[in-house]
């Protein structure tokens, strides 16, 4: 059997499955779990509280797989007739350049936590980060709509070098599945799950590799890539999210919503979010956690499933399950590329971000680099257009 990754229903499936089914395999198996959370002990303290904690994933898997069997018609992105201007890709390709030199020179030598503290105080800097975000997704449009190969193949390298440089893993994600798309790709199960497997593994040694080629400490590469390999199915991130889960299954306080009200207004205005109400709504669990980490503005991620039942309880995670289900097989009945972007980062951070930073960050920025794409490409396309017809 051969699978779609790009479909996004299927996508939800494999990454729900990474989020919840490889970290109970290690629970099971006695492995470590959640490794970055510091001073939070991580063990199960009975089958009780692992039944729990499954059960809240399986609610959501219930709520968005629920009405597949009367949506088996999801229609298959159709030759695009779209065109981008070829000075449009030169724009893309040069902006991003800038952009990204500029992002080196002001965050080079930050942490995560520093970054956060810099873009908070300094609206230059602010505005470098967003444009970062933006110039990705101005490239992957290059490449999805590009019709030349040497275009495509110059702004996928571009691309690739680029978002090394500024350590950051997802970009790389979405380009992998974003080509799967554009090249109708099916993948046979077998394949997927060890390409699976080596991409959960490259991305958990790419960041030491990062840091340390930036400081230009080549020669402990390999030690680091070798004390870094875990017994662990489910390291970081995956296991982070699960143990996450598990805490927030512990709680007896309920949201009714209140984090999602304070995502939307967050997503448009963070600073009013923060006047008018608790900002910490979302980072509950995180605040309790570890809340030196949170005041200097680090993060261990979230859980999308988690903040779910924080809200609402146990019908939280089914509810927002529907959600979901309808959001992704929408956006793919509607065989716009532009939509999809905007909505597939969104899908591949849901399990491990709150409804504010998903909303703000996987959204609303998406939306706006799709918006403002199609605004100067055809700005630049009329403008070439008048200049030619000057011409003759």
């Amino acid at each position: 059997m051969k699978i779609q990754i790009h479909n996004l229903f299927n996508l939800g499936i494999i990454l729900w499955v990474i989020y919840n089914i490889l970290p109970l395999i290690d629970v099971i198996l006695g492995n470590d779990v959640a490794v970055n959370l510091e001073g939070y002990n991580t063990s199960f303290t009975s089958e009780k509280d692992l039944l729990v904690t499954i059960a809240l994933a399986s609610l959501w898997l219930a709520g968005f797989v629920i009405f597949k069997g009367r949506n088996q018609n999801v229609a298959t992105l159709k030759k695009s007739n779209y065109k981008v201007n070829f000075w449009m890709s030169v724009t893309t390709i040069v902006v991003s350049i800038v952009v990204t030199v500029s992002y080196v020179k002001i965050f080079g030598e930050y942490s995560r936590a520093e970054k956060y503290l810099v873009t908070s105080s300094s609206s230059m800097a602010n505005i470098i980060n967003a444009s970062k975000t933006v110039s990705s997704y101005w490239l992957i449009l290059v490449i999805f709509y590009a019709k030349k190969k040497n275009v495509i193949v110059i702004s996928i390298l571009t691309f690739l070098l680029l978002n090394f440089a500024t350590g950051s893993r997802l970009p790389f994600v979405i380009l992998i599945i974003c080509l799967a798309k554009k090249y109708t790709l099916k993948i046979p199960v077998i394949k997927l799950i060890t390409c699976g497997f080596l991409l959960i593994f490259v991305m958990q040694q790419y960041k030491s590799v990062w840091f340390l080629a930036k400081n230009q400490r080549y020669a402990e590469i390999p030690t680091a890539l070798w004390q870094n390999i875990s017994p662990s199915v489910s390291s970081f991130e995956p296991a982070n999210t699960f143990a996450l889960l598990h805490y927030c299954s512990l709680s007896p306080n309920l949201n009714f919503g209140m984090s999602y009200i304070y995502g939307i207004v967050y997503s448009f205005s963070p600073s009013l979010a923060k006047n008018i109400m608790n900002e910490r709504l979302t980072t509950t669990t995180i605040w309790e956690l570890n809340r030196e980490k949170v005041l200097k503005g680090g993060g261990i991620g979230f859980s999308g499933i988690g903040e779910a039942y924080i809200n609402f309880g146990y019908i939280g995670p089914f509810l927002i399950g529907i959600i979901c289900f309808v959001c992704v097989t929408k956006i793919e009945k509607t065989n716009s590329f532009f939509l999809y972007l905007m909505i597939l980062t969104a899908v591949l951070m849901y399990f491990r971000s709150d409804f504010a930073s998903l909303a703000r960050n996987r959204i609303v920025i998406p939306a706006f680099s799709v918006i403002s794409f199609i605004i100067v490409n055809k700005l630049i396309t009329e403008f070439k257009l008048v200049q030619n017809q000057t011409k003759s």
